[in-house]
Parts: C-alpha cells; sequence; structure tokens
C-alpha cells in the first residue's frame, strides 16, 4: 500500500511506480545561495546606478538642461556596470585598471564641479568645462570597462560548470 505521509508517496510492493523514492531529484538550490550565485549581477547593477548617478551630476552643471542626454545614455551605463560587476567577480583586476583611473579622473571632475556650483550662481564657464569633461572621462571610462570585458570573454570565456554526474 502506498504511504501518503511522505513527503513523495512510495509504494514498497510497487518500486517501478512513477514516484520511486529512488527516482526523486534533489532540490534546487537553497535560497542562501542567491546572493553568491548573483553577486556578478549586484555588483554590476551598483556600478551602473553609480555610472547613472554621475551622468545626472554631470548634466546637473549645465545651465540649459538637455534632459534626454542622460535617459539616451542609461543602456550603455548599465552595460559598462554590469562589466565592471562581472570583471570584478572573476578577479580580472588588471583589466579593470585602466578604466578605473579613468572613472576617478571623472570622480574628481564632478567633486570639483559640484564645489563650483556651491560657491557661484548662474552662467559659469567652469562649471560647463567641468560637465563636458565629466561626460568625455565617463564615457571613455565606460569604452575602457566594455571592452575590458569583452577582450577577456575572448582570452577567457566563460565555461559552463562540468556535471555533477
Amino acid at each position: 500500500m502506498t504511504d501518503f505521509s511522505l513527503k513523495v508517496p512510495f509504494n514498497p510492493e510497487k518500486h517501478y511506480e512513477l514516484h520511486d523514492q529512488t527516482k526523486v531529484a534533489p532540490p534546487g538550490p537553497p535560497t542562501r545561495d542567491f546572493v553568491s550565485r548573483h553577486l556578478s549581477i549586484i555588483v554590476g547593477a551598483v556600478f551602473g546606478i553609480a555610472f547613472i548617478s554621475l551622468a545626472f551630476m554631470a548634466r546637473a552643471g549645465w545651465e540649459n538642461h538637455r534632459e534626454w542626454v542622460v535617459a539616451l545614455n542609461v543602456p550603455p551605463l548599465v552595460i559598462g556596470g554590469l562589466a565592471v560587476g562581472n570583471l570584478l567577480y572573476r578577479k580580472r583586476l588588471s583589466a579593470l585598471g585602466p578604466g578605473i583611473a579613468v572613472l576617478m579622473l571623472c570622480v574628481l571632475f564632478t567633486v570639483i564641479n559640484v564645489v563650483q556650483g556651491y560657491r557661484s550662481e548662474g552662467q559659469n564657464s567652469w562649471r560647463d568645462l567641468l560637465s563636458i569633461l565629466q561626460g568625455i572621462s565617463l564615457a571613455i571610462a565606460l569604452h575602457m570597462f566594455i571592452g575590458a570585458f569583452v577582450w577577456n570573454e575572448i582570452k577567457h570565456p566563460i565555461k559552463a560548470p562540468e556535471p555533477q554526474m
């Protein structure tokens, strides 16, 4: 007789039944491994948000706001963030080096631009120059990150794990 008190019904007299205990597949990965399995995407999303914030800071420094500029550049900004997250997760820090150097230059321009914004009001050519330099350095850093990711994929492609059986 089938024992229905078990998680999977099992009939010892007919062991070849559909719900045979020996054929039960193990459960999927536990949810506590969610962060470790998706760490590169989480870190990439954080970097993507940081890049979008830098783009908004650059736009805020201009007297005449170009609302479409940041919206148009969100996909490359997010792709660059995901590239950084993937390269960090795979510990390819040498590939990230040049892009991080240019990104630090962008952050420096951003800080100077914000400080200059507190010191002055109205039209300011210095802030316009800093905003342009921010945008250019952010674009160069994104190109470097995406290029490093593509180059790393060509040289060291991601491989599927070996089967466990």
